[in-house]
């Protein structure tokens, strides 16, 4: 019987592992499961900012001729434009 006692206990340790492993994995897969969660919502915001962003632009834009004389309005105006191409949001880039 002395000769099962390492035997024993080896299988004791590995059964311990196996339950580290398994706790770390099922660990590992909620976290996955969370941040894929965030990034869906960080996505959805992102789409609603734009969608915003393009109709600040369509706005600016249109009221463009009246405001040329405020260039900073004009240089947001371009940097919007440019980020909605960037973005390939903005199917008319020939209309600016």
């Amino acid at each position: 019987m002395h000769y099962l006692n390492p035997v024993t206990e080896l299988v004791a340790r590995q059964k311990r592992k196996e339950w580290l492993y398994r706790k770390a994995f099922i660990r590992r897969c909620e976290n996955l499961r969370k941040a894929e969660t965030e990034v869906d919502l960080l996505g959805d915001q992102v789409e609603v900012l734009l969608g915003l962003l393009e109709k600040i632009y369509n706005i600016l834009h249109h009221y463009s001729p009246v405001l040329q004389q405020y260039f900073e309005v004009l240089d947001i105006l371009n940097m919007i434009r440019k980020q909605l191409i960037g973005e390939v949001l903005f199917p008319s880039q020939g209309d600016c």
